[in-house]
């Protein structure tokens, strides 16, 4: 057998066996937690006529209204609509990887240099700070924090915590030997207690409050694999962490101890990738469409 016939027979015999597997475990999933639904409130198309536009970060300002970071060949732009999904504006940032609210205006990191910039809600940049950070060369999401920013950088597993002007206070996601513990780190977030998340490629979400990870988000036991690849999450008013697994083709639920409570397959969303929640809304962006949904949040 010629090698490359060899080396897809093996690959396509390892798929079918992830396939498997995965397939096997459904049944334990769904009999060991809650299937959400969810009412579904209202949906908007974002799209852009000739072109392939997908959605990757969602924010949402005091005032009610969403940013929605989408990929739009050649470069990302940011689309403002309000609670309703009524367009207000929209910009180009180019290079933008991650988002964050941060009073009136919109925080990015560009995917291509270690660098944080402040948008107005018209546009313009109206600050840039270079990212002095050791190791972080892609950074990957942002956060603001009381003290400063908490950035991801992809590639270097570990998330860096930063003063008001870009430097470096803090590592988290690292041993006591300072070696990186996260793979692919991304959509860095705040809960209103200020502990800090973080969404892992391994399939988990962590949380630290201060220096030290206080809390790991993660299916238990059989099923932990199925937590394949977490993106966007989002915390509610009764502590619930909702994270968006476009692997799984579901939103999962956790509470704010790290019990599994259930999952959501928002019908529409096909992969879920970013989640925003605000007055009892939860927004919902999709991986593969330029559509954005919201959804009514359950008691």
């Amino acid at each position: 057998m010629a090698p490359r016939i060899f080396v897809a027979a093996v690959l396509s015999m390892l798929a079918g066996l992830a396939a498997l597997q995965l397939a096997s475990l459904w049944p334990l999933i769904n009999a060991s937690h809650e299937a959400y639904e969810l009412e579904a409130l209202g949906a908007v198309n974002l799209g852009v006529e000739g072109k392939a536009v997908r959605l990757h970060g969602l924010a949402i300002d005091r005032e009610g209204s969403v940013w929605v970071a989408e990929v739009q060949p050649p470069d990302p732009h940011i689309v403002i609509v309000d609670r309703d999904g009524v367009r207000q504006r929209s910009f180009p940032a180019a290079a933008a990887a991650g988002i964050a609210i941060d009073g009136d205006t919109l925080l990015t990191v560009r995917a291509d240099a270690p660098i944080m910039r402040r948008f107005s809600a018209n546009g313009d940049v109206i600050e840039e700070l270079q990212i002095n950070a050791p190791g972080i060369y892609v950074p990957s999401g942002v956060a603001r924090t009381v003290t400063g920013y908490a950035v991801t950088g992809a590639g270097s597993g570990r998330m860096y915590l930063l003063d008001g002007t870009g430097n470096q206070t803090a590592v988290l996601g690292v041993d006591a030997q300072g070696m990186p513990q996260l793979v692919d780190p991304s959509y860095p977030m705040l809960d209103a207690k200020g502990r800090i998340y973080a969404s892992d490629r391994s399939g988990r979400v962590l949380r630290w409050d201060g220096a030290e990870a206080d809390a790991t988000f993660r299916t238990r036991g059989r099923v932990a694999a199925v937590l394949s690849g977490p993106r966007g999450a989002a915390v509610d008013g009764r502590g619930r962490l909702w994270v968006a697994d476009p692997d799984a083709r579901r939103i999962w639920v956790f509470s704010e101890d790290g019990d599994l409570l259930g999952s959501w397959m928002p019908p529409g969303v096909p992969r879920p990738m970013a989640l925003a929640i605000s007055d009892r809304r939860i927004y919902v962006a999709d991986a593969e469409s330029p559509i954005l949904q919201w959804f009514a949040l359950p008691d």
